[in-house]
């Protein structure tokens, strides 16, 4: 079978890979999160480890974004280009914004410290692995904020105002620990609005 017979068949399997690979994306919790929030507002997450949430966020909002942009949820001629207006300048405006330690969990303390696969140190991914997968995932290094170190000593109230933090649309809560939990709402309470999306992993943790 020569080149010119393959190249048909590798186009139709690009094509069904493509689509798969959509599919997975339009099943994933970031899309659906996406389009319940809408643009406006910064995408925050707790617990990063080594990128895999965040490319995936990345991704749903962008492919959503692109959807907009090329028609896929249309609108009357006369909104087409006020809304895309709108749409551009929230999409300019939104940060991936990254809080981890990258050095893993910090010593558990309180109820934490009751499970005994808490261990400080576990879950160690460096900063630069994150952002070097982050990268192979298609997630722009500008869009990209982290905010390296533990968090009694990064979510702080100078955090914020360093990070000139107004709106969240979606949050991401996946510290394991339910002191760092703790922290992690505290922050995000003032930042919060009709229409946020909290997504927890830990839900069942300590139930």
């Amino acid at each position: 079978m020569d080149d010119k017979s393959v190249k048909p068949l590798r186009d139709r399997l690009d094509a069904l890979e493509a689509r798969l690979q959509r599919k997975e994306l339009e099943n994933s919790i970031f899309w659906k999160s996406a389009i319940l929030s809408g643009f406006w507002g910064d995408y925050l997450e707790f617990g990063s480890y080594s990128g895999s949430s965040l490319c995936r966020a990345y991704q749903a909002f962008f492919q959503l974004y692109l959807d907009f942009w090329n028609g896929s949820y249309d609108h009357t001629t006369d909104q087409r280009d006020r809304m895309l207006g709108w749409l551009q300048k929230a999409w300019e405006k939104k940060r991936f914004i990254a809080f981890d330690s990258w050095e893993g969990l910090p010593a558990p303390v309180g109820i934490d410290s009751k499970f005994p696969h808490f261990e400080k140190g576990a879950y160690t991914a460096g900063i630069d692995q994150f952002l070097e997968n982050c990268a192979r995932g298609g997630v722009p290094r500008e869009k990209i904020v982290p905010v390296k170190g533990f968090y009694e000593s990064t979510l702080t109230t100078e955090t914020a105002r360093g990070l000139d933090l107004s709106v969240a649309s979606v949050i991401l809560i996946d510290c394991d620990l339910h002191e760092s939990t703790r922290l992690a709402l505290d922050f995000v309470t003032p930042y919060l609005r009709d229409g946020t999306v909290l997504i927890f992993d830990d839900w069942f943790q300590f139930n």
